[in-house]
């Protein structure tokens, strides 16, 4: 049983409640434990993922699923983002993009051969995440 999705089905095909949820930066989608919050597709949620909390849209809410397919113990939705969480998003959306204006100077004068290729701030705003990818060479040639 997970922590506080409802279960239930017969003893052969539990089912659990879930909430399946995308995140800007990742294609896939991740179910997630109601935890008593009741969402409808395109609510914006407030999450608890690996990385620390994450703002998501909700792309089916609350539906039962096999426990075969999700991966448990899922963690928890933590609440409807406020207007406060929405603020705080759109703030960190702005320091994305300055960090990335300043960036491409600092690879120039470090010669590093490398490209930005994204910026991702966390929710809480305690981690800025820079993607690079490293400028193509020549081939050796023999």
């Amino acid at each position: 049983m997970t922590s506080g999705a409802h279960t239930s089905g017969n003893e052969e095909n539990p089912v659990t409640e879930v909430i399946s949820i995308k995140f800007p930066a990742a294609a896939a989608r991740r179910t997630f434990d109601p935890a008593g919050v009741t969402a409808r597709t395109g609510d914006t949620l407030v999450v608890e993922t690996s990385k620390g909390m994450e703002l998501g849209e909700c792309v089916k809410g609350n539906h039962m699923v096999g426990d075969g397919d999700c991966v448990q113990p899922l963690r928890p939705v933590v609440r409807r983002a406020t207007p406060d969480d929405l603020r705080i998003a759109e703030l960190n959306r702005k320091r994305e993009k300055g960090s990335a204006r300043h960036l491409p100077g600092a690879h120039r004068k470090h010669k590093l051969e490398m490209k930005l290729v994204d910026v991702e701030c966390s929710f809480e705003g305690n981690k800025i995440l820079l993607l690079h990818r490293r400028r193509a060479r020549g081939l050796p040639r023999s």
